[in-house]
């Protein structure tokens, strides 16, 4: 397809990428897709690391997380999954936005988000505000 578009100077497909290098190669797109069809994918960790790098996302609503970490507009975009025009249509307006050069640091600040050191404190202010009463009593 690419061939028959004559897309070949316009997109690269990539081998397999060591883990080391994929900042490197996330920081060279302009965008990402992220363009899943199984609610099974329920986070879609791959976009967090594309966007750590401040490149945005275009991911799929599923019902799942996969749209939660990408705040639509702002880090990138929501599209129906199955549906390849408002994906394609979500890249363009990416680029005509220039959202990577306008909101790189947005984009790079949302991923805080959901550190680990995010996460942990979450874990422990929920644990920590549970009473022991809370702890011992049955469900009713």
């Amino acid at each position: 397809m690419i061939e028959a578009l004559e897309l070949k100077d316009r997109v690269t497909v990539m081998p397999h990428v060591a883990y080391s290098t994929l900042p490197e190669v996330y920081r060279s797109a302009d965008a990402f897709a992220l363009p899943l069809t199984d609610r099974r994918e329920a986070f879609g960790l791959v976009a967090l690391e594309t966007m750590a790098c401040g490149v945005p996302v275009m991911t799929t609503e599923l019902g799942t997380g996969t749209t939660y970490h990408n705040v639509h507009g702002i880090n990138g975009y929501h599209v129906l999954p199955e549906d390849e025009r408002a994906l394609a249509e979500a890249i363009e307006r990416c680029a005509d936005e220039n959202l990577k050069e306008k909101n790189a640091a947005l984009i790079r600040k949302r991923v805080k988000e959901f550190s680990i050191e995010k996460f942990r404190s979450s874990w422990e202010e929920l644990i920590l505000s549970l009473t022991e009463k809370d702890i011992g009593s049955e469900p009713r």
